[in-house]
C-alpha cells in the first residue's frame, strides 16, 4: 500500500475508525512526553490518550456508521477476561482509590477492549494493510531519533551493570528502551510481511532488495543500541521464520542465500560475542549453579518468587479469580508493571481462570493462521510470537503502540477466510451455489 492508497483508505473510514488511525500516528510523539506526569497527570499526553481510548471505543459503538463484526468463538473468552479485570479493578479501587491503581486497571483492560473494537474495524485485508502502513509511518519518528542518537548525541542513556556486560544503551525521550524495542520489532515484522506479499503475490512492484537491506540495517542498529535480550530473541525468531517462509519462493530463495552466505558468517559471531552473550551471562551462571537462581533475568526471578509466596498463601477463590479479593496490601503492585512478566501479571490480576482464557486466546489466534495465505500466516504467527516472547520478561500488553499493531493482526486473524480474501471455499461455497447466491464480497 503506497501513500496515495493509504490516504484514500483513510478518507473512506468513518470517524469511529479514523480516531484509532490518528492515535497510532501520534503515539510515538506523545510517548516522548512521559516525564510530564511528574508535573501533573493533566499535562501528560500518555494519561490523556490512555483515558480517551476506552472513551472513544465506547463512543464508536454508539455510532451508526461503525461497521458490524463477524462472530468468532474467541469472543466469549475475551469478554470473560474483561469482566474479570473490571471486577478485580472495582475491588482494588474500593480499597485503594489512587491514580496509580486507576491507571493500572485502565491499561490492563484497554488491550482487550481494543480487540473487540478492532473486530469491527478490521473487516478486510485492505484494513489490515492500512493499519500496517500506519504503523510504518508512526515508526518514522523513533527511527529518526534513533539515528540522531547514534550519529550525534544520546538523549537519554541507561548504564548496564557488570553482570550484564557493562556499557550503556539509549532510550531516546521514552520511559524505557521497550518503546524502541516495540518499533524495531513491529518495523521488522511489517516489512517482512510486505516482502512476502511481494514474492508470493507480486502486490508491491516498487519493493526491492535495497529496501530489505535498509530494513535489516536499521533493525540491527536498533538492537545494538538498546541491548535488550528479549528483543534480540524476538527479532531473531522473526528473522529465521521469515527466511523459512521466503525460501519457498525462487525470489525469496535468492534473498535467503544472499543473507545466509554473505552476511551472517561475517557478523553473527561478532554480534553474539559483543551484544547477546554479555546480556545472558547471569542466566548461564544460574543454569550452571554458579549463581543463585533469584539473580537471573536481571533479578526478576527473585521478585517473582517473593510475590508467588504471597500468592500461594491467599484463599483459593482469589487464586482462581484474582488477588483483589484477598485483601493483601501488595495487590496493586502485583498487577502493575513492576512484575515484568505479562503471564504472571495476568494470573495475579484475574486469577488462574483469566490466565487460562488469555492463553486460549493466543492459541486460538495461532490456530487461525492455518486459514490464511502464506504472507498473512507469517504475520499472524509472528505477532503471536512477539506477544509470547516479550511477555516472558516484559509487559507488551501495557504498551499502546504494540497492542495497536498486534491486536489489529489478531482481529484480522479471526475473520472467516471468505471475508479476508473475498472468496468462498469448501462447504460454504457449495452451500451458496446450492442457494443460488452470488458472492457479494469484493476480491
Amino acid at each position: 500500500m503506497n501513500f496515495r492508497e493509504w490516504k484514500k483508505w483513510f478518507r473512506e473510514l468513518p470517524w469511529s475508525c479514523k480516531w484509532f488511525v490518528l492515535f497510532v500516528l501520534i503515539r510515538p510523539v506523545s510517548d516522548n512526553f512521559y516525564n510530564l506526569k511528574e508535573i501533573s497527570p493533566v499535562y501528560s499526553p500518555l494519561y490523556i490518550l490512555g483515558i480517551l481510548t476506552p472513551v472513544f471505543i465506547f463512543l464508536s459503538f454508539l455510532s451508526r456508521r461503525f461497521p458490524a463484526k463477524y462472530n468468532s468463538p474467541v469472543d466469549l473468552p475475551v469478554w470473560i477476561v474483561i469482566l474479570l479485570i473490571l471486577g478485580n479493578g472495582a475491588v482494588l479501587l474500593a480499597g485503594d482509590l489512587t491514580l496509580f491503581t486507576t491507571g493500572e486497571i485502565i491499561k490492563s483492560v484497554t488491550p482487550f477492549l481494543l480487540f473487540f473494537y478492532l473486530r469491527h474495524f478490521i473487516r478486510s485485508r485492505r484494513d489490515l494493510l492500512g493499519i500496517c502502513q500506519t504503523f510504518l509511518y508512526a515508526s518514522i519518528i523513533p527511527g529518526i531519533v534513533l539515528i540522531y542518537e547514534n550519529i550525534f548525541n544520546p538523549i537519554a542513556v541507561e548504564y548496564l551493570t557488570e553482570g550484564r556486560g557493562g556499557g550503556s544503551r539509549i532510550r531516546g525521550g521514552y520511559a524505557d528502551v521497550m518503546t524502541y524495542a516495540i518499533f524495531i520489532t513491529g518495523f521488522f515484522l511489517v516489512s517482512a510481511y510486505y516482502y512476502l506479499l511481494k514474492i508470493t503475490e507480486g502486490r508491491f512492484r516498487n519493493f526491492n532488495i535495497n529496501k530489505v537491506i535498509v530494513v535489516l540495517g536499521l533493525c540491527l542498529l536498533g538492537l545494538i543500541s538498546i541491548k535488550q535480550v528479549s528483543t534480540w530473541a524476538v527479532v531473531l525468531f522473526l528473522f529465521i521464520f521469515f527466511l523459512f517462509n521466503s525460501i519457498r519462493n525462487p525470489k525469496g530463495l535468492i534473498l535467503g542465500l544472499l543473507i545466509v552466505l554473505l552476511v551472517l558468517p561475517f557478523v553473527s559471531e561478532k554480534i553474539y560475542d559483543s551484544q547477546i552473550n554479555p546480556l545472558i551471562q547471569k542466566e548461564i551462571a544460574a543454569a550452571n549453579g554458579e549463581m543463585e537462581l533469584e539473580y537471573a533475568f536481571n533479578g526478576r526471578i527473585g521478585r517473582w518468587e517473593r510475590y508467588f509466596g504471597i500468592w500461594s498463601d491467599i484463599p483459593v477463590a482469589a487464586r482462581l479469580f484474582g488477588v483483589s479479593s484477598s485483601g493483601v496490601k501488595e495487590a496493586p503492585v502485583m498487577i502493575s508493571n513492576g512484575i515484568h512478566n505479562d503471564f504472571i501479571r495476568m494470573m495475579f490480576l484475574c486469577g488462574l481462570l483469566g490466565l487460562f482464557l488469555y492463553l486460549f486466546f493466543l492459541f486460538f489466534i495461532l490456530k487461525s493462521a492455518r486459514h490464511s495465505r502464506p504472507a498473512e500466516r507469517f504475520l499472524i504467527i509472528g505477532s503471536v510470537a512477539c506477544m509470547f516472547l516479550h511477555s516472558m520478561s516484559a509487559l507488551p500488553l501495557m504498551y499502546a503502540s504494540y497492542i495497536y499493531l498486534l491486536m489489529s493482526v489478531f482481529a484480522y486473524a479471526v475473520l472467516p477466510y471468505e471475508v479476508k480474501y473475498g472468496k468462498t471455499t469448501g462447504a460454504l461455497a457449495a452451500k451458496r451455489k446450492q442457494a443460488g447466491q452470488a458472492n457479494p464480497l469484493p476480491a
